[in-house]
């Protein structure tokens, strides 16, 4: 499978190569749109209903943020199947055009085709708060408990600091991490639900395949994330520069995976949009 994903990654190569500019405007207005919503309207929730909260394992959740974020869910919804499509398009060597993207948005089959996936998307993201976002909060504010005591130590001239790790609750740490990598199962397992329905409009269809798809493969595609990890090092470094070639690299390279595995899994499908 090693061999396999090599191949994968220098096709995508080749075709990201062959399309870097529209891929990198379209990846990077998606990632964009994403993050400049969600902090948006999460501000909005924190300056018009400051008090709707919701506390739970010292994560604070504002409840005005949290459904003007399940909007933001909606608008970017005709925006990653558009982007999808037009990936898999290149992908499968079909015509397809910069503008079919944002076709999504102006064509109302297509509109109200991206509705079922954004409820979707909706319940994918309550799953990630509770078996991610709390698990690394509790993780976090573990940490934050030994660095306190080393403060104190710094604080009283101690002859020696020591990092008292057993102040932390070990046991509610390895229930986190084993949350967080559940999670991360899970997310392989139905990665494949947008590229299926952006090809047959069907939500139940494209749920239920997935893990189909995706169980035979979900280490070697875990593996697959992990080797792009110089470039997210990388992009750190360079202050988000690297971003604008990894960006096009992984998301060409992601579809590219899916679409291995789908034709191994349902050999029988033929892909394309479905009418």
């Amino acid at each position: 499978m090693r061999e396999t994903r090599q191949k994968i990654k220098r096709l995508s190569k080749g075709i990201m190569f062959g399309n870097f500019f529209k891929l990198a405007v379209l990846l990077g207005l998606q990632y964009v749109t994403t993050a400049l919503l969600v902090r948006v309207f999460g501000l909005l929730g924190t300056q018009l209903r400051p008090d709707s909260v919701i506390r739970a394992f010292g994560l604070e959740i504002n409840t005005v943020g949290l459904s003007a974020s399940i909007l933001s869910a909606f608008l970017s919804a005709p925006l990653e199947l558009g982007i999808a499509r037009y990936i898999m398009g290149l992908i499968r060597k079909e015509e397809v055009h910069f503008g079919d993207v944002f076709g999504w948005y102006g064509d109302f089959a297509k509109l109200a085709r991206s509705i079922p996936f954004g409820f979707y998307s909706v319940i994918c993201a309550v799953f990630q708060v509770a078996l991610f976002d709390i698990p690394l909060s509790y993780i976090q504010s573990q940490l934050n408990i030994v660095l306190e005591d080393i403060e104190k130590q710094l604080v009283s001239d101690s002859e020696t600091v020591i990092a008292n790790y057993g102040l932390m609750d070990g046991r509610g740490i390895l229930i986190s991490l084993g949350a967080m990598l559940l999670v991360a199962l899970i997310a392989t397992l139905f990665v494949a639900v947008p590229y299926v329905y952006a090809d047959t409009g069907r939500i139940f269809r494209s749920v239920f395949s997935s893990p189909r798809i995706m169980f035979r493969y979900v280490w070697s595609y875990m593996l697959f994330v992990l080797s792009f990890s110089g470039f997210y090092i990388a992009t750190v470094f360079t202050l988000g520069l690297m971003g604008v070639y990894l960006l096009p690299y992984f998301g060409v390279s992601k579809v590219m995976f899916v679409e291995f595995a789908r034709r191994r899994a349902l050999p029988g499908e033929n892909g394309g949009e479905e009418q």
